[in-house]
């Protein structure tokens, strides 16, 4: 067992810093330089990658792909068919190439292909720092709620500022004849992948280090549902009233040098309120299930179940209309990024 586990630990990136210290700790110089050189060159590939990914990204508006840059217009219409052309079961035609619009653009972001790394990373530390004892017998009691905080700090601007990542592109919006609550709808939906991707990588992780077991997974996926609910929710007003760009030179020119700053850091610092607010809610609910009292703590998650779906389905509909009322003045601070 202790064999199998040392070689899954040299194998998996995230573990090869603490691999690299017990080999200095330990005496061991071929294990630190081993480590230490594998670590290098994987954040040396991974910084390349990802400078190059984000230099196309932003001179291309996200559209840009050097492979298909020499080929003809005809080859690359038959070699890579249109995203946007996919139906999705129990959605129109249009509602379809909408949710697919803003998913390709999504998982083109940068910065999204960047949260797979960060997420495995950054869980597998936490993991074990909350299993190494350090909080005692409380552990678990942090732990769990962990799973819903990281997704959701990950995803937490693009969902308090949806239409931050779609720039310019979200002005050609007011072309079509579509409604501000299908938008609001189909922005959703294409978030879910997201949401359900970023989950399942902690899932893992803390199943596999943080020694997670599978009825806790279900508690969590449980409480995850009134969660993701009432952020979604406070995101849809939010992306309305307080949106910036999150493209190019990001909101440093959406409404002022001074003033886009502090507008950006208002929106980080309401990421980090909602996500502590939510997480201490659902923590208590996964404890009051785990040790001290069940019955209540089901009571208290199908109240704020029931009333996060309320709060969402009856503020799409005004939200819809308010965004409406609104796209002229949001499509102009989200362009003001490219055209100033």
């Amino acid at each position: 067992m202790v064999p199998a586990l040392f070689a899954g630990v040299c194998a998996l990136p995230p573990f090869w810093g603490a691999l690299g210290y017990w080999g200095l700790l330990e005496g061991y110089p071929p294990v630190a330089v081993t480590a230490g050189t594998a670590l290098w060159m994987l954040g040396f590939m991974l910084i390349r990658a990802a400078a190059r990914q984000a230099r196309n990204y932003y001179l291309q508006g996200g559209m840009h792909n050097p492979q298909n840059a020499s080929h003809s217009l005809r080859h690359a219409s038959v070699k890579r068919p249109i995203a946007t052309m996919r139906d999705i079961p129990l959605l129109s035609d249009n509602s379809s190439a909408l949710v697919w619009l803003f998913l390709t653009s999504l998982t083109r972001n940068p910065h999204i292909r960047l949260q797979g790394v960060a997420l495995v990373a950054t869980g597998a530390f936490l993991m074990v720092l909350f299993r190494s004892g350090v909080y005692g017998d409380e552990a678990q009691t942090f732990l769990l709620p962990l799973l819903l905080v990281w997704p959701s700090a990950s995803l937490g601007l693009f969902i308090l500022n949806m239409f931050g990542a779609d720039g310019t592109a979200f002005r050609g919006l007011l072309q079509l004849p579509i409604s501000g609550l299908r938008v609001l709808r189909t922005k959703h939906l294409s978030l879910i992948p997201l949401i359900l991707v970023s989950m399942l990588l902690m899932f893992s992780v803390g199943m596999l280090i943080g020694g997670i077991s599978l009825l806790e997974i279900l508690l969590v996926s449980l409480t995850a549902l009134p969660y993701f609910l009432t952020f979604l929710t406070l995101g849809t007003w939010t992306s309305i009233f307080m949106p910036f760009p999150m493209t190019g030179r990001g909101s440093r020119r959406a409404m002022g040098r001074t003033a886009s700053r502090g507008y950006r850091t208002v929106g980080i610092l309401l990421t980090m309120l909602v996500i502590l607010v939510l997480s201490s809610s659902a923590g208590w609910v996964l404890d009051a299930w785990r040790r001290t009292a069940p019955v209540y703590g089901t009571v208290v998650w199908l109240a704020w179940t029931v009333g996060s779906g309320i709060a969402y389905f009856a503020s799409l509909q005004n939200a819809g209309d308010m965004l409406q009322r609104r796209w002229p003045e949001v499509a102009a601070i989200l362009a003001r990024d490219t055209t100033e």
